[in-house]
């Protein structure tokens, strides 16, 4: 009798561990090159995905503005976005929602984006930047975005400004070179441009609301992924926020970022929570600059 008790357990001790990966949801989490999306290099890194029932592909996106179209496709099923290009994705009828946030300017004592200027440029207000080519991310970024707004608020028409996309790793080799006057940039990419002293910072921008989303269907379908994803997230933003010095490593392996570069990373504040008035901001700040025609409602991008 004591043998067959002994075998049993044994058996279970071997089907266990089987049954929980049987058991995990397939999902492909596709990111892009910024530090904001931490929680979930933590989360893949620090096994947290796995510790919450999933089986999370990171998958590298070089372009953002691919993403909406990557998830419709089903390439891949979590995208990273920021506001404009998400609400224009959406206005187009992709019909994403916003599942948990990424980070937040909440609880730091200044803001996320730089707006740079070349080293020999001269720039100093808003007002230097008239006839200047500036680099951006993309257009319709939420750094773009951001820096209309900010060119606006200041007496700028952003209309009348010329604008050159770039990409982020680019931008200090661009402004040394001369073939842009300006840039606006994020982490790690903008202390890169000051460290290389191929620009400056003009100015800080409010440029930090980026968040995690996927397909509607994906989210009627299957809520307990979505719950699991959220509480991944939740348990990275935690240890990326009380553990930095880990959190900036993982950029080496999820970024390719060389350890100098990674380490020097000014890291946001990591927040999985996603509020309405942050969505209602962006919503209406990308209408007022005729971003997107203002069509959409809280309820069709922010899911339950």
């Amino acid at each position: 009798m004591r043998v067959c008790v002994r075998l049993l357990l044994a058996i279970m001790a071997l089907v266990a561990p089987l049954a929980v990966a049987q058991a995990q949801t397939k999902l492909t989490l596709g990111y892009g090159s910024a530090s904001a999306w931490i929680a979930s290099f933590v989360a893949a890194d620090q096994g947290m995905f796995a510790k919450n029932g999933l089986d999370v592909a990171m998958r590298f996106v070089p372009s953002a503005a691919t993403q909406p179209a990557a998830i419709t496709a089903g390439s891949i099923d979590i995208g990273t976005f920021n506001a404009p290009l998400f609400f224009l994705a959406d206005e187009g009828g992709l019909d994403l929602q916003i599942v948990a946030g990424g980070t937040s300017e909440q609880g730091r004592d200044k803001e996320m984006g730089r707006v740079m200027a070349r080293e020999d440029s001269g720039i100093q207000t808003a007002q230097d930047f008239r006839g200047r080519r500036i680099g951006i991310p993309g257009r319709n970024s939420i750094l773009h975005v951001s820096l209309m707004k900010w060119l606006k608020d200041n007496g700028v028409d952003p209309g009348q400004e010329s604008f050159v996309e770039i990409g982020m790793p680019q931008l200090s080799d661009m402004l040394k070179s001369g073939q842009i006057d300006g840039a606006v940039s994020v982490e790690p990419f903008a202390g890169q441009i000051e460290k290389n002293k191929t620009g400056y910072r003009v100015s800080l921008l409010t440029a930090d609301f980026a968040f995690y989303a996927m397909s509607r269907s994906l989210i009627d379908k299957n809520p307990q992924a979505v719950a699991a994803f959220r509480a991944a997230i939740q348990e990275g933003a935690d240890y990326a926020n009380t553990h930095p010095g880990e959190a900036r490593r993982t950029q080496i392996t999820f970024l390719k970022l060389p350890e100098n570069v990674a380490m020097a990373t000014d890291l946001p504040v990591y927040s999985p929570a996603v509020t309405a008035a942050e969505v209602q901001l962006w919503l209406d700040a990308c209408k007022d600059l005729g971003v997107t025609k203002g069509t959409l409602k809280l309820d069709d991008v922010l899911a339950k």
